[in-house]
């Protein structure tokens, strides 16, 4: 095995240790592992990586098979989240949203539809009982069947011919139990040794609230799973967006207004776009010195930046066009449903 040798800050280091005498890793060793697994994931660099449970050891994760036919898949996929009409579902009574992040929403977060996944298939987990389901059901249940989203996305992007954009991008695949893992800490949870669960991106965006003993959607999360999907309410092979217009509109309206540090990011993004930064160089150019000011390093700003446009360019708040290699951006067609964060209501993009 390769043995490496990196400068991490002194700060860096000092977080890392409280997490290992917290009990969350065993190691330095086992913490950096995991994050270059993570990072390379993210790269697309690999597609099937071991795991290590919480106190276990490292072991490939049983795969879920998908049936071959089209047909048959879908048939999976409406039975795994099909929801009654609104005036005939029963759910729990909805919570309130006391775990929204006051902090920047992480660049590994670069897409929306995993949240719509984890917000319906709670949903669905929940109808006809009187309690919302336990975290170990969700994590045991969600990520399988949001797996089968992912793998009909990925037949549907090599189907398409699809090289960019793709529309599996950040929903795991039934062929990688990676991806998996990955997508149920960082959208639903991760329970660490210790036995503590910290919430994911569900609950940061008020979603839904996630405690040790269960999830439970908050009434914009029921709201935003019972809203019309492209990918879980019709065909995903067929699919050519991840979100529909009305799932955009919902999201920019109503979930990230009460996200402060997100609504600030996405609007300095969208600004500085909108003032003419419209290459990936320049809009690095132009925000970088905000993010540095976070006192983050190079690489955190370049994936929080890279984040924020994917989140962005699903919300179709901006879009992205290619000529070979090279890139640029404008604003799309929902750039006017951003709510503005700057004074009187302008674009921030200073």
């Amino acid at each position: 095995m390769p043995v490496v040798a990196c400068r991490i800050e002194a700060g860096g280091y000092r977080d890392i240790q409280r997490l290992i005498d917290a009990g969350e890793y065993a190691s330095v060793q086992e913490f950096v592992e995991l994050a270059v697994r993570n990072q390379l994931a993210l790269e697309g660099a690999t597609e099937r990586i071991s795991y290590r449970p919480a106190g276990g050891e490292t072991q490939p994760e049983p795969r879920l098979q998908v049936d071959t036919p089209a047909q048959d898949a879908s048939h999976r996929l409406a039975a795994a989240f099909a929801l009654p009409s609104a005036d005939r579902i029963a759910l729990p009574p909805f919570v309130k949203p006391t775990q929204i992040s006051e902090r920047a929403i992480w660049g590994q977060i670069n897409r929306i539809v995993p949240l719509k996944l984890a917000a319906r298939r709670v949903a669905v987990l929940a109808n006809g009982s009187n309690t919302w389901p336990t975290v170990d059901s969700v994590l045991r249940d969600v990520g399988e069947t949001a797996a089968l989203v992912g793998s009909c996305l990925h037949d549907a992007d090599v189907a398409s011919g699809r090289k960019r954009e793709l529309l599996a991008t950040g929903v795991p695949r039934v062929d990688s139990p990676d991806s998996k893992q990955r997508f149920l800490a960082q959208t639903i949870a991760r329970v660490v040794r210790s036995g503590t669960t910290h919430p994911g991106a569900i609950a940061a965006y008020g979603i839904a609230t996630v405690t040790n003993s269960g999830v439970a959607l908050t009434s914009t999360g029921i709201e935003f799973a019972m809203l019309e999907s492209p990918v879980l309410d019709r065909d995903p092979r067929t699919a050519r967006e991840t979100l529909s217009v009305e799932e955009c509109r919902f999201f920019l309206r109503f979930v990230v207004p009460h996200v402060p540090v997100e609504l600030t990011d996405l609007n300095l993004v969208a600004g500085t776009i909108d003032k003419g930064a419209m290459t990936p160089e320049a809009l690095h150019s132009a925000v970088a010195a905000t993010f540095h000011a976070r006192r983050w390093t190079g690489t955190m700003v370049r994936t929080h930046l890279s984040g924020l446009v994917s989140r962005l360019i699903e919300l179709m708040v901006v879009v992205r066009t290619w000529e070979g290699r090279n890139a640029s951006y404008a604003l799309g067609p929902l750039a006017d449903e951003l709510p503005r964060s700057g004074k009187n209501g302008e674009r921030d993009a200073s």
